[in-house]
């Protein structure tokens, strides 16, 4: 499978922490993500793996409701770990958190030690600028992409308009989510490609010039194309895939 933007000749994009297929949004209201990215020293990956584990049970005795997800890093610099959990809305970080407050002693004895850098960030869904498909997706192709100043119009209605040709052509998945706070060097979005095994990666699929092009002709196809890659300053890409061993899901409510 050629992948994406990768496969339209954009080799340097990239997007940011991905999120799982429950996080995935049917309707077009916005959703929020909250993602942590840390990095562990090879020497510490067991300590913090069974860290996690712990922090994870406490969680479950302290009746925790949100799910959180982690994604090891396939590809990067060093060994990465996200922790997403999707589907919020701003209000919902408002609520007091009691489950993290009674196991923060957990979280700081046994996992912050592990780690040597940290960055959180909200992930703010744009579902008018995807084309997502539900599905158990175990792997997703980041591409973060930092925009031009002033080009942010230009950006999201490019997008929008290679989703609506990628839905008329049932072209590959893919999803858009805005980021904030990511700090100082951070992308401004990220485009997620997901993906059920490696193998996936090998099929020869439409090329996203292609795809526009037989959406929308030969000029206006390569014209939106083209426009896509003027807005974007700088970008990068990485692999992540789920950790299922270190997520985090609430039991389920017993039905009466």
């Amino acid at each position: 499978m050629k992948t994406l933007f990768v496969a339209a000749g954009i080799a340097a994009l990239l997007v940011a922490a991905a999120r799982p297929v429950a996080a995935a949004e049917t309707d077009n209201a916005t959703r929020i993500g909250r993602v942590s990215a840390v990095k562990v020293p090879p020497a510490d990956d067991a300590a913090f793996r069974s860290g996690v584990r712990a922090f994870n049970t406490c969680l479950k005795e302290h009746g925790e409701t949100w799910t959180w997800t982690l994604w090891d890093s396939v590809t990067a610099n060093g060994n990465m770990y996200y922790a997403a959990s999707f589907g919020h809305h701003w209000s919902d970080f408002d609520a007091k958190n009691a489950a993290g407050k009674a196991c923060r002693s957990v979280f700081t004895s046994k996992v912050m030690p592990h780690f040597t850098k940290s960055k959180d960030m909200f992930l703010v869904n744009q579902p008018g600028l995807a084309h997502w498909k539900n599905g158990d997706w175990k792997y997703f192709h980041l591409y973060f992409l930092r925009i031009k100043p002033g080009r942010g119009h230009d950006f999201r209605s490019t997008m929008k308009k290679i989703a609506e040709a990628a839905k008329k052509e049932n072209w590959l998945p893919f999803d858009v989510e805005e980021i904030r706070g990511g700090g100082k060097g951070a992308a401004d979005y990220v485009v997620e490609a997901p993906f059920m095994k490696w193998a996936d990666l090998g099929k020869d699929n439409p090329s996203m010039k292609d795809m526009l092009v037989k959406a929308y002709g030969e000029q206006e196809g390569k014209q939106t194309l083209d426009t896509l890659m003027d807005v974007i300053k700088k970008g990068w890409d990485q692999y992540i895939g789920y950790d299922k061993d270190l997520s985090y899901h609430p039991a389920k409510k017993s039905s009466d």
